[in-house]
């Protein structure tokens, strides 16, 4: 059996003679009413642009022959009466072979540098991944061993107090790398294109009241203030990608926030859309950085916490749903992330 590869070789091939089969009946038409002569040569010398170099040079080539045939004097022949037209056919001929190799060489050329620029950013990526790695799952790690070692020491004698606090310690940095190898995961299938949306109605106060529950329950977060309409309608999206967008979020807000200050979840709806914001009364975030952060293993300039992933996750699932997430400034300091949903 022929590869798919070579089909679509074969057929682009078949595509040019069609065009070169249009076009010659276009110019033919044409030639009823206006002297287009030459002109047929331009659309032809396109083809190298969709179909590749070999089919524009057959369409080229055999396009030339049969105008030489049908339109030139005398009709029905190869060569032209007068020598003035044949030297300009050829030079016409030989200008659209130029171009169509000019046009397939720059085709090549920036699929190349697309190519060398892919892998650029991909070695970029697995470096600074690396490096992000080496330094978020370490702490996680030290910890678990450092609780599960001491427990395990026969000599040492831990009240019951002492033991549940280890084991919580142990639980709590579980999910925390529970949560770095999500992230990386998730990065990477944004990164490759690969998410796709479960979308079905959904509370949106169910999902907020959720995370806020599961954020308060390890007791070191500060209050968290909700603020949520009664007539909120129900919103299409995936509950779990929502449900990480707000958990990233709402991560990135305390790690930002002075102790004593609340953060705030509001949500409003405008026409279509439905605004959900999460406002911290932290540090806030320079111009500079206000894009930036976006960007995978970025960080802002006054942070050195956390592993870069959780915004540009965020965003990525939110754009998954056809809505967005900017950053405003707020009066006073602190940073407000907001993110709109299409209803």
């Amino acid at each position: 059996m022929l590869s798919v590869s070579l089909l679509a070789r074969f057929s682009n091939y078949g595509k040019a003679l069609l065009a070169v089969c249009v076009t010659i009946a276009a110019v033919g038409f044409l030639q009823l009413f206006i002297p287009v002569r030459i002109v047929y040569l331009v659309p032809l010398t396109l083809l190298a642009s969709l179909w590749g170099r070999g089919p524009a040079i057959l369409a080229v080539v055999l396009g030339f022959v049969l105008f030489d045939y049908f339109f030139i004097e005398p009709l029905g022949t190869l060569l032209p009466e007068n020598p003035g037209e044949t030297i300009a056919l050829l030079v016409l001929l030989v200008a659209a072979l130029v171009t169509t190799r000019l046009v397939d060489a720059a085709e090549r050329g920036a699929e190349a540098a697309k190519e060398a620029s892919a892998l650029r950013r991909s070695e970029q990526l697995k470096t600074t991944l690396l490096r992000t790695v080496s330094h978020d799952f370490r702490t996680p790690l030290a910890t678990i061993k450092a609780n599960a070692s001491s427990m395990r020491e026969p000599r040492l004698a831990f009240s019951t107090e002492d033991r549940a606090e280890l084991l919580a310690g142990i639980e709590e940095e579980s999910d925390r790398l529970t949560r770095l190898i999500e992230n990386l995961l998730e990065a990477s299938q944004l990164e490759a294109g690969a998410i796709t949306p479960e979308k079905s109605p959904q509370d949106v106060r169910e999902i907020i009241e959720a995370v806020v529950a599961r954020i308060e329950k390890y007791g070191e977060s500060p209050r968290i203030d909700v603020s949520i309409p009664d007539d909120l309608p129900l919103v299409p999206c995936d509950y779990v990608h929502i449900d990480h967008v707000l958990t990233n979020l709402l991560e990135n807000a305390i790690r930002h926030t002075p102790p004593g200050t609340p953060i705030q979840v509001q949500t409003s709806v405008d026409r279509d859309y439905v605004h959900i914001a999460v406002t911290d009364k932290g540090p806030g975030i320079s111009q500079s950085d206000a894009e930036r952060i976006f960007r995978t293993f970025e960080r802002a300039n006054n942070s050195g916490r956390g592993s870069g992933l959780g915004l540009p996750i965020a965003r990525g699932l939110v754009e998954a749903h056809g809505g967005h997430l900017w950053l405003e400034d707020v009066p006073g300091g602190g940073s407000r992330f907001v993110f709109r949903l299409p209803l």
